[in-house]
C-alpha cells in the first residue's frame, strides 16, 4: 500500500449542481486510487468566464488488497 498526493484542477461542468459535487469529485478522484482525504481548495472562473475551476488536493492509496 502506498499514499499518493495529488492537486488537481478540474473544470466544473454547467450542468452540474452543487448537491451533486461531491460524488462528481469522488469519481473523478477513483482515478487516481482510492480517496483517503480530499479538499477543495480553490474555485474560480476560468479566464473566459464562461466556466469554473476547481482546486482540488487529495491523498489516495494505491496497492491496496
Amino acid at each position: 500500500m502506498k499514499l499518493n498526493t495529488h492537486k488537481l484542477q478540474l473544470t466544473w461542468p454547467d450542468e452540474l449542481p452543487p448537491e451533486h459535487l461531491r460524488p462528481w469529485l469522488l469519481r473523478e478522484l477513483k482515478s487516481l486510487g482510492k480517496p483517503l482525504r480530499w479538499a477543495i481548495t480553490l474555485i474560480r472562473p476560468c479566464e473566459s468566464g464562461s466556466c469554473r475551476l476547481i482546486i482540488v488536493e487529495a491523498v489516495v492509496i494505491k496497492g491496496e488488497k
